[in-house]
């Protein structure tokens, strides 16, 4: 699963800027599940439009273009939010991030909370897919957001250029 937060909170991967405080700090969060389903969850204080009814502190399948309006009647910009990849006989992912929700703890001060995900395929290739906002290193190079890169058990993985990504992850 891939967690996108939303609100005023510079931590936020999608920012709403909002004067008026009417958005709140966290003020919810797309969930993409397996690259398939896509959940709206609302935390805020004010609620959230989706498709003209208002969604507060609940949450509502939407898919790619669905209308979501914050109390400011900013829209979502869904061109904020990447299109995941179509890797196909994904097996596992494993997420990996400083949330405790994830499955690969991250300590590092610069990481994102969700940082980025392991895909294990069916024929026991490793992807790596980051979405951090520090980036991801491979073997000393940064790798492309929002899109699968391929590693091998041998390669150096350091998070936010500073966490190394530990061996056994690699099942």
């Amino acid at each position: 699963m891939i967690i996108i937060s939303i609100g005023r909170n510079p931590d936020n991967k999608v920012v709403i800027h909002d004067p008026s405080n009417s958005v709140s700090v966290y003020h919810g969060e797309i969930n993409v599940i397996n690259n398939h389903s896509i959940i709206y969850k609302d935390f805020s204080t004010n609620g959230t439009l989706v498709n003209g009814s208002l969604l507060k502190n609940s949450q509502v399948t939407v898919q790619r273009g669905t209308l979501i309006v914050f109390p400011n009647n900013s829209q979502l910009d869904w061109n904020q939010i990447p299109i995941f990849s179509n890797l196909q006989n994904v097996k596992t992912e494993i997420t990996i991030g400083k949330n405790a929700s994830n499955n690969i703890k991250l300590h590092a001060e610069k990481a994102s909370r969700y940082h980025a995900i392991l895909k294990i395929t069916n024929d026991g290739k490793y992807y790596l897919y980051d979405l951090s906002t520090n980036g991801t290193l491979v073997n000393g190079n940064e790798i492309q957001r929002f899109q699968d890169y391929q590693v091998k058990r041998s390669d150096k993985i350091f998070f936010a250029n500073s966490q190394q990504l530990q061996k056994q992850a690699l099942i």
